[in-house]
């Protein structure tokens, strides 16, 4: 009974938590470092007890080790930012290493789906995109990703092992 409640407190916090990361990657294109940290300390915190296995912890924080790993390498090649990689390895721990691979498909449709909604929004007259980087003269548009990677996290959520 006292790992379903919880389960049930920790599946709250978290989704709480992945609507504050896509709200204010939407506003103001950063991820804040404190609530990457606050996500990571309860998964730490909460896992064991509530009914993770030693093993489903340790696969998750392996696969949760490779997303931040590829996660900052592409943010070093300069194709995205550092907060969306911490925040995707966050969510890989979140949801489990047996749904990564589901989470970061669905991150990618989800993405690819609001990144034309801005596109086009953009082509119509409203502009929620800010230009990004130094000003060279081109206009670089950013795509706050954390809307996508929020959104797959929740759609995946109830099948980790949470549930």
């Amino acid at each position: 009974m006292l790992a379903s409640a919880l389960s049930l407190l920790s599946i709250t916090g978290f989704s709480a938590a992945a609507l504050l990361a896509a709200i204010s990657d939407f506003k103001r294109k950063t991820i804040p470092n404190g609530l990457v940290l606050t996500l990571l300390a309860g998964f730490l915190l909460l896992a064991p007890g509530s009914g993770w296995t030693q093993s489903e912890i340790t696969g998750s924080l392996l696969a949760g080790s490779i997303v931040v790993f590829v996660g900052l390498t592409i943010h070093a090649l300069g194709w995205a930012g550092a907060g969306d990689g911490k925040y995707a390895a966050v969510c890989t721990l979140w949801i489990g290493a047996n749904q990564a691979l589901d989470f970061l498909f669905l991150t990618t449709v989800f993405g690819a789906l609001f990144t034309m909604t801005l596109l086009g929004a953009n082509r119509l007259g409203w502009s929620p995109l800010s230009p990004g980087g130094p000003d060279t003269g081109t206009r670089q548009i950013t795509i706050p990703y954390g809307f996508a990677l929020s959104a797959a996290a929740l759609f995946v959520l109830p099948q980790s092992p949470w549930m």
